[in-house]
């Protein structure tokens, strides 16, 4: 097949909606994009090469297109954690049971009082809830949720060293085997510099011991 007849066999936009829709896949404006960078490819694939092998037929390339499509369309798929670790961040952490969803489900698809108190008619915080839970449960002066470790690392480290006079840097002690990354970008030194305190390692990155803080 020369070059010439393969660009010819090139599938249209129109055709590859129709053929997505035939394969009960998704089709029109966003997978756009998708099948635009299927068929770029395709296009280079075809200048690159001197022999155009018979894969560049139209059906072969369609073919193409919906197994890119099914790809990008698949989302989060339910799998096995088989890995050893219980709570795997890349695995969505902890998994909510059925019996949780089924509660939690009647109030999050209609309104209800998240950030309102009926007792006064007025604005009242998302807080108030889950803030006395905690307390009840860790036995803490006090509680508040945030949405990631870094945050969470971040005031802590603010509400502990607040107040102290201004020319003493707080200093905090980390054990060497805790000085990790969260996430993808997220580094304990890091966060403690940006709260204004002072690393203290302690340890090594397989031990530490008790002496090893009381050294410090």
């Amino acid at each position: 097949m020369g070059k010439a007849m393969a660009y010819k066999n090139l599938p249209s936009i129109t055709e590859c909606d129709s053929f997505l829709r035939r394969q009960n896949l998704a089709y029109g404006k966003s997978v756009r994009e998708i099948v635009n960078s299927v068929l770029n490819q395709v296009r280079h694939e075809i200048y690159q090469n001197k022999t155009v092998s018979v894969s560049y037929n139209n059906t072969q390339i369609l073919e193409r297109v919906g197994a890119k499509v099914r790809i990008q369309s698949a989302g989060a798929q339910r799998v096995i954690n088989a890995t050893g670790v219980v709570v795997h961040t890349n695995l969505g952490r902890a998994p909510l049971s059925a019996n949780l969803l089924a509660k939690v489900l009647p109030r999050m698809s209609s309104y209800s009082t998240l950030e309102y108190d009926l007792s006064t008619g007025k604005r009242g915080t998302r807080d108030s809830k889950v803030r006395k839970l905690l307390r009840s449960l860790s036995g803490a002066e006090d509680a508040m949720v945030v949405n990631n470790n870094a945050a969470a690392v971040f005031l802590m480290l603010k509400a502990l060293t607040t107040g102290l006079p201004e020319d003493k840097t707080p200093e905090v002690i980390v054990s060497r085997g805790e000085l990790v990354e969260i996430g993808g970008s997220f580094r304990i030194p890091d966060i403690m510099r940006e709260a204004g305190v002072k690393l203290v390692e302690v340890g090594t990155t397989n031990r530490c011991r008790l002496s090893d803080y009381e050294q410090a």
